[in-house]
């Protein structure tokens, strides 16, 4: 299309040169020979005088005119060829984009980046030889605007494709904006080179004007004298030749014309073979259809996609909703049908079975309505096979939706962190782990919820990572929730890089370490708490060895009465122990102590009181008082015979009350009448001293001649109330006797 324009363009401007030319040659030739073949009388000397100074003045100015004439058209020229200049050079910068975008050939961009280099200069030029026309320097301010939205439509397409937007760059391929542009660009450039030749015809009626006044003065010039006649046609003869000269320089332009042309029309060549090879590389496949006729002309690579081993001999849209699954024909047909009413492009995705293999393959349509002669419709359009690209966008979002579907769903933290800190997804066990929505995380920085004396390390270790000394990292540190409470997480952190191998963000997993934070907790303070009771447990042990040595007459009575001991001690060290060291609870250690002396059920002991958890200090020290009584109990109290009765009770007193005090009594009836001791043994030294001592109690010891009674006030510090770790612990005494 672009090469029947640029042929019709030069052969009217050769004709209209031609012709004006031509006229012009043939006019003065004609008055010149009607002029060799008059006769005129002689004038008197004055009047062929006066008669020759206007002849002559009148051949003056034919010969001015007729030079301003040669310039006049020499201007047209330079104008035309200047329009011509820039409108090849836009054809060539939009077929260097055409190119490029269907190849994404570099290689393409070289006539473009020449076309487009040249245009600043040929744009001045045009500026500089329509200036003195206001007319034409108003058109060329219009061909500098049509020309630069049309280099920027160009530009845009080039940087979609070169950022791999190849379906923004296609999208502007096929908008008509860019033709509807060309399209003013060569109306503009017509108009301009139209109004260059409606300027020499003009000056030519001008001339005309004047050769008919010149004339006029010389023939009467000619009536008066020969001699002036002889001189007017002599001049009118010059101004032939320079018309000549003007005929000369028309057909040398004309032959110019035809180079030009010549070479346009080598370029449209070259743009075909471009645009074939461009398709045949992109592997898109070409076709046109008669709607009406329901017959097309299609290119091999079409039939290729459709699987058709030999060219149809009759292929239209029966043929084609033919190829198209069942399931789509629907679709297709209902799109076919409104593109024909309503004039719009047909665009369309949909499944085809090719004929040769019978493989599905799933296609894109793009085709554009215009209505040949007659109002006939026709479609021309581009199909191409999309089916790997389909496949990898299945893929693709397969592999998305794992990704979420693990990223949401997994059992710990896990983020995207940009380089500044910030949160740039999170998943939701993460959020549920800080305490914050994910909303609120996408606000803030890691370092916003890091433990102030944990952040140094962290950043530290962030560098490291980002000037590659190391390729990851972990920790263990401490996040603040947002109720304010300590989060311990182990944080594991690599670095993900993008394609250029710049880093773009960091990928983080976070799984919460507390329960095992305090776990390690409590272990350190039972080891502290086992060193403490070991020391404890080894200076009471050294303590009853020492005394019951000094109070045994013999080894074999020491032996007795220090194992009983220590079988008291571990009593109360098994309650400890089945009570994980958390505390012993009374009733059981008043049984246990009781057990080696009474049997479980015996009517003669009773026990009362509410249920109490000692300290391990407070069971040990109660336990060894406990075994004590009991043992005097059965030696010399109301355990020594079968009527006696002993009472244990205990009571804890209100949370109001300050000091607030545990009771514990001891209370003997039925046995021996009971006198106070003699002496002072071990065993009055624990129930009477060591006890009180080691618990900061209150010990009363008395022994009415009904039965011995035992009372025991200690603070209620004594008791296991909540967690022993957050428990203050009671100050143990020595064991000095």
């Amino acid at each position: 299309m672009a090469g029947d324009e640029q042929t019709c363009l030069a052969g009217a401007l050769r004709q209209i040169i031609a012709a004006r030319v031509s006229a012009v040659t043939s006019r003065v030739w004609h008055l010149a020979r009607g002029l060799g073949q008059r006769r005129w009388e002689q004038p008197a000397l004055l009047a062929g005088v006066t008669l020759l100074v206007a002849c002559a003045l009148g051949a003056f100015i034919l010969r001015q005119a007729a030079i301003q004439t040669q310039e006049i058209v020499i201007h047209a020229h330079e104008v035309r060829y200047a329009a011509v200049d820039v409108l090849d050079a836009m054809r060539d910068a939009e077929t260097g984009e055409r190119g490029f975008l269907l190849t994404v050939d570099p290689q393409y961009l070289e006539p473009y980046v020449a076309a487009t280099g040249q245009l600043e200069d040929l744009q001045s030029i045009l500026r500089t030889l329509t200036m003195d026309n206001p007319e034409q320097r108003a058109r060329t301010a219009v061909l500098d605007s049509q020309i630069a939205d049309k280099l920027g439509k160009l530009s845009q397409a080039i940087d979609f494709t070169k950022s791999g937007q190849l379906s923004a760059a296609v999208d502007q391929l096929k908008d008509n904006s860019g033709k509807r542009t060309m399209d003013a660009i060569r109306t503009t450039i017509a108009e301009l080179s139209n109004a260059e030749t409606v300027l020499p015809a003009r000056r030519q009626g001008s001339l005309i004007w004047l050769q008919n006044a010149g004339l006029a003065a010389m023939l009467l010039g000619f009536l008066l004298s020969a001699g002036l006649a002889v001189t007017a046609i002599a001049l009118l003869k010059g101004q032939a030749a320079v018309l000549n000269t003007s005929n000369a320089m028309l057909v040398s332009s004309n032959r110019s014309l035809d180079d030009r042309i010549a070479l346009q029309s080598g370029k449209l060549q070259l743009s075909q073979a471009q645009h074939e090879f461009a398709l045949d590389a992109s592997g898109l496949g070409e076709w046109s259809l008669d709607a009406q006729s329901d017959q097309s002309v299609r290119s091999a690579r079409h039939d290729q996609i459709f699987g058709c081993e030999a060219a149809p001999s009759h292929w239209g849209f029966t043929e084609f909703i033919d190829h198209v699954v069942a399931e789509d024909q629907a679709a297709v047909k209902a799109s076919y049908a409104a593109t024909l009413a309503s004039g719009a492009d047909w665009q369309f995705e949909c499944r085809i079975k090719r004929g040769n293999d019978a493989a599905i393959r799933w296609i894109e349509v793009s085709a554009r309505r215009y209505d040949a002669a007659g109002g006939r419709p026709q479609l021309v359009g581009l199909v191409s096979d999309i089916t790997d690209r389909k496949r990898q966008a299945e893929v693709l979002r397969d592999s998305e939706q794992r990704f979420r579907s693990t990223f949401e769903n997994a059992a710990v933290g896990v983020a995207h962190v940009g380089l500044d800190g910030s949160w740039l997804s999170v998943n939701g066990k993460f959020a549920e782990m800080v305490g914050y929505s994910t909303e609120e995380l996408l606000c803030r920085t890691f370092q916003d919820i890091t433990h102030p004396q944990d952040l140094a390390a962290d950043l530290g270790n962030v560098q490291q990572v980002l000037t590659g000394d190391i390729q990851s990292y972990s920790m263990d540190k401490r996040y603040i929730r947002k109720d304010g409470s300590i989060l311990w997480a182990a944080l594991t952190v690599a670095l993900q890089r993008d394609a250029s191998g710049a880093p773009a963000y960091f990928i983080s997993i976070i799984n919460d370490i507390l329960p095992r934070k305090r776990a390690e907790e409590h272990q350190h303070f039972l080891m502290r708490e086992l060193s403490h009771r070991t020391k404890n447990l080894l200076a009471i042990i050294q303590s009853m060895s020492t005394q019951t040595a000094k109070s045994s007459a013999s080894i074999e009575e020491f032996g007795d009465r220090f194992g009983q001991r220590l079988q008291a001690l571990a009593a109360s060290h098994d309650l400890l122990i089945d009570g994980n060291w958390s505390g012993a609870d009374l009733k059981a250690l008043v049984s246990r102590q009781l057990s080696s002396f009474a049997d479980p059920g015996d009517p003669r002991l009773t026990l009362s009181g509410p249920a109490v958890t000692l300290t391990t200090e407070s069971a040990q020290s109660i336990g060894l008082a406990l075994h004590e009584l009991a043992t005097n109990a059965v030696k010399y109290g109301a355990l020594s015979c079968p009527a006696g009765t002993v009472a244990v009770w205990w009571a804890l007193d209100d949370a109001s009350v300050t000091p607030r005090l545990l009771h514990l009594s001891w209370t003997e009836r039925g046995g021996p009448t009971v006198t106070s001791p003699s002496r002072s043994g071990f065993g009055r030294t624990v129930i009477e001293r060591l006890t009180a001592a080691a618990l900061s109690g209150k010990v009363i010891l008395q022994y009415p001649p009904e039965g011995a009674v035992w009372h025991l006030d200690v603070p209620a510090t004594c008791l296991a109330l909540g967690d022993t770790s957050e428990r203050p612990r009671m100050p143990m005494h020595p064991l000095v006797l």
